[in-house]
Order: structure tokens, then sequence, then C-alpha cells
């Protein structure tokens, strides 16, 4: 049921609004995106309270690192076509 606050319908509602790589939420992956990942980058505290270093810690695995920023460039340029 969508608006309990179960943790499956939480998933499934940020699952379809986010896109990775887009830490700001204007539906773009761009340059202002980057500067964000760059903002955290070798942050090593990412975690779910602090959004995963604001999004950027795109893996999920308490750190902004290259595997972040190697994401981050593919979701870059798939957005561009």
């Amino acid at each position: 049921m969508v608006g309990t606050g179960t943790d499956a319908v939480d998933w499934i509602q940020w699952e379809w609004k986010y896109t990775p790589g887009d830490f700001n939420g204007d539906g773009n992956v761009d340059i202002v995106d980057g500067s964000i990942l760059l903002g955290h980058w070798l942050e090593v505290d990412c975690q779910a309270d602090n959004d995963w270093c604001a999004g950027s810690d795109i893996n999920c695995l308490s750190q902004v690192n290259l595997v972040d920023f190697a994401s981050f460039t593919q979701y870059w340029l798939l957005s561009m076509f």
C-alpha cells in the first residue's frame, strides 16, 4: 500500500523518482551534479542519515571515490543522448 512508510514502498517510490547522478534533483545529470560529487570527493562517512553524502556515494558503500565517479560519468553521458 502506497504511503504506509514501509521500507519496500519507500524503496519503490525512491527508485521511481531518483536518477543516479542527479544529485540536485533537477532531472538532469550535468556539471552542477559533478560539482556536488566533487564537493564530497573522498568522504568516508557516507550513510543513510546524511543521504549517502547527498547522493554522491552512488553505490552506498560509505565513501565517495573513483567507483562513484565512474558511475556518475556513465549517467552523465547517457543523459546527453
